[in-house]
């Protein structure tokens, strides 16, 4: 039977192939197509109508989860910068461990200066991600101002007890980037400080 795959109002799409006929994939963690070159794709962002304003804690490693669910080819990265600080960034992307926690670092930047305003951007080689879920993290050595993403247009990943805010992240204080991530003691992030990371790929 060939796989059955129906949009959803609820914002998913079925997909027969996954979890015995029963899989749901959400549309915000999928690579939606470009129709400009220079656009870029922000895997874990949900909505909203711009970036908004928050400052990053230095040497901080801000870690959120993305999924991919085809294969595809990142060939360039970039951020928007609002103030210039004398300082270097390290981005990466983690693989998952059996607990879906961050595991190994399949990808760095190495060091991208933040002392500059606007649009940073820096190309990437040889690096394919195949359908699985990933972690980006982010970690400057200054308090850096790159653009977040507002929390309405956070993906909820948790939510206190309490009902006052929901975790949209992760952090651990650190530089550069571990190259394992597994023992790693997480604290949850709740305030718009998740950098916004975009991605350009092919397919």
């Amino acid at each position: 039977m060939a796989n059955v795959r129906t949009a959803w109002s609820a914002g998913q799409i079925f997909d027969s192939s996954r979890i015995g006929g029963k899989g749901f994939i959400e549309l915000a963690n999928v690579p939606m197509p470009k129709l400009l070159a220079a656009q870029y794709t922000i895997p874990y962002i949900l909505g909203g109508t711009a970036l908004t304003t928050g400052s990053q804690i230095a040497n901080r490693i801000y870690f959120v989860p993305f999924t991919v669910m085809k294969k595809i080819i990142v060939t360039e990265m970039g951020m928007n910068s609002y103030t210039a600080v004398d300082a270097n960034a390290h981005i990466g992307i983690y693989d998952i461990t059996m607990t879906r926690k961050p595991y190994n670092l399949i990808y760095d930047s190495g060091e991208v200066s933040v002392n500059s305003t606007g649009l940073i951007y820096w190309s990437v080689s040889n690096l394919v991600l195949y359908p699985s879920l990933y972690w980006m993290a982010y970690v400057c050595n200054g308090a850096s101002s790159i653009r977040p993403i507002p929390i309405a247009g956070s993906k909820p990943l948790a939510l206190t007890l309490s009902g006052t805010a929901w975790t949209i992240g992760y952090y651990y204080d650190a530089y550069p980037l571990p190259n394992d991530a597994s023992d790693l003691s997480f604290t949850e992030v709740t305030t718009a400080v998740i950098p916004a990371i975009g991605l350009k790929w092919t397919e």
